[in-house]
C-alpha cells in the first residue's frame, strides 16, 4: 500500500487530485469476507451504504429496496450509537442524524415527508422479525450482513463495463465482469440482458496488444470453452483496465496470478543500470528523468541507444544576456563565446560546432576559434 500510494503521488499534477480508497474487488460473498477480515467487511460496508446514499446504483435500485437499505442502515447506525432497539423511531433519528444520510435524495425529494416516515417505521419493525435466533432484533452485525447480501443481488455489484469496437458490426457490444456473472456480453442497447462467455476462473492467459495510439487488442484464453479464446477490439485505457479487473478477480478467486502477455514498452524495459527509475506514469518535470540520446540534444554521432539519466531536480544554467550579450552598434548581437563552447566539443545549445549551420550559411565556431568571436544577425523591424 505505501509503495502504490507513492506511485499515484509521483503523478505530474497531484495537487488538483483527489484520492479515493475503494475496495475494487468486492467479494462474491459478504459472510466470507466478515470470517477472513472483518476490517476490510466495515469498510466495505460503509462503501456501499455511500453508494446507495449516492446512488450509484440507480436506476436498477428500486424505491422499495433502497428503503429497505435504508432501514438497516438506520438500525445499524442507531445500535452503533448505543440507542436501545427499543426507542430507535424514525422521528428520533431525522431529529439526531438527518434522514439524508440514509436514504437516497431521489427519494427524499419524490416522497412525502409523512409517507416516507410511515414506510420507514413498518421496515424498521421488520428488523424485529428478521433474527432466526433467540435474540429479539437484528445485531448490528447481522443488519451489516443483511444489507451486504442485498447489495449483491444487484447486477452491478463490484461489475465493470467495457464497450467493444468491431469494424464488421455496426451493432454495440459491452464486455460485463462482475463476480456474480463472470464474464458476459451484452449485445445492442436495448438488450440489457447479458449473455454468459465464461467464469473468470476458467482464464488461462490474457494477452493485450497495441492496435494503434487509439485501440488495443485483448485476447481472453479460455481452453475449457467451446471457442477456446475471445478477442476483444478495446479503447487503450479500457483494455488495460480490463486487464487489470481480470487480474484482480482471479487472484481473489484462486489465489493465484493470472499471466498476462504485454509487448514491452520500449520506455518500460529493465536496463539494468536504469530499471529501478522506470515507472508506469510520466515522472513529475523536477525529478530524474531516463532518456534516450538524440543527435540534436547531445554531442557525437547520434548512434548510441545507450540510455542516460537527466537530472531535472537541480536548477539549469542560464546565461546572463546582460554579461553575454551586448549591442555593437549596427543593430546586431554579439556573443563572446569564449566560454561557451565546452571540453566535450558542443556549445551551450548542445550541437557539435562544424557539423550545423546557421540561417544565413555562417560557419559556427569550431573548438580551436576559441577566442574569435560570432556575431549574430538580427532583423530589426520599426
Amino acid at each position: 500500500m505505501p509503495a502504490c500510494a507513492h506511485h499515484v503521488a509521483s503523478r505530474p499534477g497531484t495537487h488538483n487530485l483527489r484520492c479515493l480508497f475503494r475496495v475494487a474487488f468486492v467479494p462474491s460473498d459478504p459472510c466470507d469476507l466478515a470470517q477472513k477480515d472483518l476490517a476490510a467487511f466495515e469498510y466495505f460496508y460503509l462503501q456501499c451504504c455511500n453508494d446507495v446514499v449516492q446512488e450509484r446504483y440507480a436506476p436498477e435500485l428500486k424505491y422499495d429496496v433502497a428503503l429497505r437499505l435504508a432501514a438497516l442502515h438506520i438500525h445499524q447506525h442507531c445500535l452503533a450509537n448505543n440507542i436501545q432497539p427499543s426507542k430507535i423511531t424514525v422521528k428520533s433519528v431525522e431529529r439526531d442524524f438527518g434522514l439524508e444520510r440514509f436514504v437516497p435524495s431521489s427519494l427524499l425529494e419524490t416522497m412525502k415527508r409523512k409517507e416516507l416516515r410511515k414506510v420507514l417505521t413498518h421496515l424498521l419493525k421488520l428488523n424485529y422479525t428478521m433474527t432466526g435466533t433467540s435474540h429479539k432484533c437484528l445485531t448490528a452485525l447481522q443488519a451489516k450482513l443483511y444489507y451486504l447480501t442485498i447489495i449483491s443481488q444487484l447486477p452491478s455489484y463490484g461489475a465493470k463495463c467495457f464497450p467493444t469496437n468491431s469494424m464488421d458490426s455496426t451493432v454495440e457490444n459491452v464486455i460485463l465482469v462482475s463476480p456474480k456473472l463472470g464474464i458476459s456480453q451484452i449485445t445492442g442497447l436495448r438488450n440489457n440482458i447479458p449473455i454468459p462467455v465464461a467464469e473468470i476462473e476458467q482464464l488461462s492467459m490474457v494477452s493485450l496488444e497495441k492496435e494503434d495510439h487509439l485501440l488495443s487488442t485483448v485476447t481472453l484464453y479460455l481452453p475449457s470453452t467451446p471457442n477456446k479464446e475471445l478477442r476483444l477490439t478495446v479503447e487503450e485505457r479500457d483494455a488495460e483496465e480490463l486487464v487489470l479487473v481480470l487480474q484482480g478477480y482471479y487472484k481473489l478467486f484462486t489465489n493465484n496470478d493470472l499471466h498476462v502477455h504485454q509487448d514491452p514498452d520500449e520506455w518500460l524495459v529493465d536496463t539494468g543500470k536504469f530499471s529501478y527509475m522506470f515507472f508506469f506514469t510520466t515522472p513529475l518535470y523536477h525529478s530524474q528523468h531516463i532518456v534516450k540520446p538524440a543527435y540534436w540534444s547531445y554531442g557525437g554521432d547520434g548512434e548510441s541507444e545507450e540510455l542516460r539519466m537527466v537530472n531535472f531536480a537541480i536548477p539549469l544554467h542560464t546565461l546572463n544576456p546582460n554579461k553575454q550579450m551586448k549591442m555593437n552598434g549596427t543593430n546586431t548581437l554579439s556573443r563572446s563565446n569564449s566560454k561557451v563552447i565546452r571540453s566535450n566539443g558542443v556549445d551551450s545549445n548542445m550541437n557539435v560546432p562544424g557539423k550545423v549551420r546557421d540561417r544565413n550559411g555562417m560557419k559556427p565556431l569550431s573548438p580551436s576559434n576559441n577566442g574569435m568571436t560570432s556575431t549574430v544577425s538580427c532583423l530589426w523591424k520599426y
